[in-house]
């Protein structure tokens, strides 16, 4: 089964993000660097290979296409919630109050949970 094309593109925004964040790290200074990996180096996170670019880009990708699905499956819940339970769990708005109701409603939740 495919997932719906906001999804899709969210997984590849995230794959982008962890491309620009992956240089960040790699181009920063050591300090910078331990204070991003809590006293390591990316070095010491990653390895000094070849592969540690990718190692980090594969890793933070993953991290961010996991984020989309679970936002993906919470959006699904709250949608098929009854009106209590969407507003305890979305601040007292309803999903509808919350994200429209367009077509493009789920997308918008999941785009704003996956941040």
């Amino acid at each position: 089964m495919t997932a719906p094309r906001h999804e899709r593109a969210a997984v590849e925004a995230a794959k982008s993000n962890a491309a620009t964040t992956c240089k960040a790290w790699m181009s920063a200074d050591e300090t910078a660097q331990k204070a991003a990996f809590g006293g390591k180096t990316f070095a010491d996170v990653y390895g000094s290979n070849g592969n540690a670019y990718g190692k980090c880009v594969s890793g933070q990708a993953k991290e961010g296409a996991d984020a989309v699905a679970n936002a993906a499956q919470r959006c699904k819940q709250w949608s098929k919630a009854t009106v209590d339970a969407q507003k305890v769990a979305l601040g007292g708005k309803t999903f509808a109050e919350a994200f429209g109701t367009g077509a493009n409603a789920y997308g918008k939740c999941v785009a704003a949970q996956s941040k």
